[in-house]
Order: structure tokens, then sequence, then C-alpha cells
């Protein structure tokens, strides 16, 4: 058992306030900033449905009911960060605006990061508390593959597996869908600019070539020359764009955990396809301007 959206990586986000010790942050005591801290309700065995470790303490167990001491399990994030020198084990925590009740810290376990849609982008500091003692408003029940169907038979009827799973995928697709129409359109905007981009450099290079003509480069040295040019200023966009893309491609797998930031397979085919159209976008000025005189090059007007 545990709250809605809790297997997504999902949950509630809501300030806590940690006996910390003596913690500062900028010079105020740790106590009063009041960090942002995704919340989870959930039953003892929800940790190892999850693949959360145990890092120190231990693990909600079926004593931690309404009536025993309130307690709570944190992440390894919010123990280093907002507990003296990583020691959360014995002090307390409260959660949310609820001033009144502190719950003592009784284990510390490992980050967790569901593949929902935007649960990379929630805080890493996490604290567990078990749904006796926090009951959540929804909630969902978690269990192993082997236990769906007589799990499913004692229920009663409920929602198919399949059409929650599209449900829950619904968001992703939506975004894959619409984020790939704009990757298309601006390859499309890509491909025209290098194309206008490598004529006007061409005619640019006129008068070189033609001097390079009147030197007794044959036609063929003239467009060799012009492509190896052009193949250059393709793989140097090519690298100038690998070394700022990050700043754009590595938000994606908070947005969907689990996503590949870096897909060298997609880097190489996009270089490949962006250094051809240059290339090609050369090609014809570069054939026309090694038909034409010498004179004319050089004096940088083309030939009807």
């Amino acid at each position: 058992m545990a709250g809605a959206g809790t297997h997504l990586g999902l949950g509630p986000v809501a300030r806590i306030t940690t006996d910390c010790g003596q913690c500062y942050r900028g010079g105020i005591y740790a106590r009063f900033l009041r960090p942002l801290a995704v919340h989870y309700f959930v039953s003892p065995d929800t940790f190892r449905l999850l693949g959360v470790r145990l890092v120190t303490g231990r693990l909600l167990d079926a004593g931690d009911t309404r009536t025993a001491a309130p307690v709570a399990v944190v992440s390894q994030s919010l123990a280093n960060g907002w507990f003296e020198n990583g020691a959360a084990l014995g002090r307390g925590i409260q959660l949310g605006d609820d001033r009144n009740r502190w719950y003592t810290v009784v284990g510390v376990v490992s980050d967790f990061t569901g593949a929902g849609f935007g649960a990379g982008q929630l805080p890493a500091e996490q604290a567990w508390v078990g749904v006796l003692q926090a009951p959540p408003v929804t909630g969902e029940v978690l269990v192993p593959p082997g236990g769906v169907k007589p799990t499913g038979a004692a229920l009663g009827a409920g929602e198919p597996m399949p059409d929650r799973l599209e449900r829950e995928a619904a968001p992703g697709a939506w975004f894959g869908r619409w984020l790939g129409v704009e990757a298309l359109l601006l390859l499309g905007l890509a491909i025209l600019g290098l194309a206008a981009f490598a004529r006007l450099w061409v005619l640019s290079l006129r008068p070189t070539l033609g001097l390079r003509r009147a030197a007794g480069a044959r036609r063929g040295q003239v467009i060799g020359f012009v492509m190896r040019q052009a193949v250059l200023v393709g793989v140097g966009g090519v690298l100038v764009g690998a070394w700022f893309g990050p700043a754009v491609w590595l938000a994606l797998p908070d947005l969907l955990p689990g996503l590949p930031a870096w897909d060298p397979a997609v880097m190489l085919m996009a270089a490949t396809l962006l250094v051809t159209i240059m290339a090609l976008g050369a090609l014809a000025p570069a054939v026309r301007a090694a038909r034409e005189a010498p004179a004319a090059l050089v004096a940088g007007a083309e030939e009807a």
C-alpha cells in the first residue's frame, strides 16, 4: 500500500523542518530554512517492491501504527544535506505545515527516482512515512508480478492493467510526439539555413577561386578545394553543437527518467546529415564558379 503515484516516483512536495543539530546554510540555522522534500506514504513492503535500498538504521515495519511513536525514513540526500554530518538517525523531522508533530528518523535509504513524467525534477530530499501513521487521501496497491492475478481476483474488478499503463504513459507519449514534430521543424530550418549559407559562402570565395584558376589550378582542383572547406565547416559546426548541446538535451532525463541523455547513433546520423547538406549546398556554386573565367571570378561577378 502506498500513496498514489509512488510507484512512478511521484508524490506531494512540501516543506520540512529538521532537528539538524549545528547546521548552517549561508549563516542561517538550517532548522529555519525548511527545504522542500517529496513525501511518500508507504507500507513496510513498499521499499522492497520499489528497489529502495536501506543504507543505515531500519525500514518501516508493522509496529509503526497510529498509536506508536511517529517515525520516518529519509533519503541519503536529505540526511547528508539537512542533518549534522549526515547523522539523521534518532533526530526529529517535521513534515509539511504540521508544526506540532515530530517524526523520529529511524532509517536512511538510497535516493529513489521513478519513471513518472517529471519525476527527475522533484527534489532528491525524500521522507518516507508509514500509511498507518499518516494515511494518504488516495492510495495504490503495489504487488509483485506473480501476485497480480490472485490479488485482482480477491479485490474484484478494477482498471485493466493495459489501460492503466496506457494512461500513465500518455504524458510521455504526448511530450515525445510534439518533441519529434519540433525536431523535424528545426531540422528543416537547419537544412534550408545551411544550404543558403553554403551558397553565400562560396560566392564570397569567388575572388580566391579566380586567383587559384589564374595560377593554373584546374577546375577539379577548385571544386575539391571548396568541398574540403565545406566539409571542415560542417564538422566544425557539429563540434560546436556537441559542445553546447548538453545545455538542452541533459534536461530531458529530468522530464522522463530513464531516457538517455546521449545517444551516439542519433548524434552520428544528425552530424552526417548536416555535413552532407553543407557539402551539397556548396557543390552547385562551386561547379558554376569553376566554369567561369578567372577574370570574372576575381571581379566577383557571375557570368550570365
